[in-house]
């Protein structure tokens, strides 16, 4: 199958949305004849500056990427690509493209989750202007007519878009994103890491973080606190970025797992560590989780947005419900610790992973195997 990759950032890019359009263009790559086109250029977004600065003058947020003119654009650019390529198939890891294209080949995207999903839940797309907000609702319907096949990674995302956006369910499916990863995990690895963390003396949670505050660092900084305060030595493991010189945080800074130190760097973080957690207040899906996960990693997360699809409670680790309180989840995580349960959550998580939680899983359920 011909297939053409359209997306308006730089796809090639692995520091572009967390890695996302990256790796599944990678695994899109191995299957099929792949012809890409990104970043997709457009000039009307730049025209659209001074729109962008006056909302911000009267106190309102506004971006510009679903301007009537941009959307346009960026479709006119597109559609011209596809004239001269002739694929079978088009994808795009985005809503945005697909909202004007015109094409006989049919259509997929995915996406995190639907525009009004994030709208007002995520603190940096609050206070949103008025315009922006009917474009945001008009772009999403369109895209949602125009496109054959749209991929939400959960159940929160696709109700989302039915509820909000009149989203046909016939089109929509659910398929769980994957971890972000440069290299696979084996199962010897994650076992002979499981027998490594038996009988240690303390307890590592790390937090893969992009935005301390969003992501729950306080929180998860407080479960550990109450670790300690039950006699457990525990620390709170960041990679990505955290405030400096809190105590019991091991702050590793941004690691860049695409390079060959980078890998090492964070395959060592991941396998040394007991817990991936992610306590965010907002998060549309969560793909970090399944970082962990793949290391063997029992995970902890909040009951929020697309968290809801990744962890099973009780199986491959515990969601906690929005008003839990640090103290639970600390006894939660010394119950798991003191018996034989600690090596089942570890071996649940990285089962999921390897039946779901991945590109390659994502690639064959939504292109059917190739």
């Amino acid at each position: 199958m011909r297939l053409a990759y359209l997306y308006e950032y730089d796809a090639s890019n692995p520091a572009v949305q967390s890695s996302r359009p990256f790796s599944i263009l990678r695994e899109l790559k191995r299957r099929f004849e792949v012809v890409e086109y990104f970043p997709v250029s457009n000039v009307s977004r730049r025209l659209l500056g001074p729109k962008k600065l006056l909302h911000a003058v009267l106190g309102a947020e506004h971006h510009l990427e679903r301007e009537w003119l941009s959307l346009k654009e960026y479709a006119w650019r597109a559609n011209a690509f596809l004239a001269r390529e002739k694929p079978d198939a088009i994808f795009s890891p985005s809503q945005i493209i697909p909202t004007y294209l015109s094409s006989s080949a049919k259509l997929i995207y995915c996406n995190d989750a639907p525009f009004g999903a994030i709208a007002n839940y995520y603190p940096n797309f609050s206070n949103l202007s008025a315009e922006y907000v009917k474009q945001g609702y008009r772009q999403e319907y369109l895209s949602h007519r125009n496109a054959d096949h749209i991929v939400y990674p959960s159940e929160w995302a696709r109700d989302c878009a039915v509820q909000l956006h009149r989203a046909d369910t016939r089109k929509c499916s659910v398929q769980s994103f994957g971890a972000n990863l440069p290299y696979e995990p084996s199962w010897a690895q994650v076992n002979e890491a499981i027998d490594r963390r038996k009988g240690r003396q303390s307890v590592v949670l790390t937090m893969i973080s992009s935005d301390w505050e969003r992501k729950g660092g306080p929180f998860a900084l407080a479960i550990v606190n109450k670790l300690n305060d039950r006699g457990i030595v525990a620390r709170l493991r960041v990679v990505g970025d955290a405030p400096p010189n809190l105590e019991r945080v091991e702050a590793l800074g941004r690691i860049n797992k695409w390079t060959d130190e980078g890998a090492v760097r964070f395959r060592n973080a991941m396998f040394a560590s007991d817990f991936v957690i992610m306590p965010s207040i907002a998060e549309a899906y969560g793909m970090s989780l399944w970082e962990g996960a793949a290391h063997g990693l029992p995970m902890i997360g909040r009951a929020t947005g697309g968290i809801t699809s990744i962890i099973k409670n009780g199986e491959s680790g515990l969601l906690f419900s929005m008003d839990a309180k640090p103290d639970q989840i600390a006894r939660w995580v010394e119950e798991c610790l003191s018996g034989s349960a600690y090596r089942q959550f570890c071996e649940c998580a990285f089962e999921e992973y390897r039946s779901r939680g991945n590109w390659k899983t994502f690639v064959d359920r939504v292109f059917g195997g190739g």
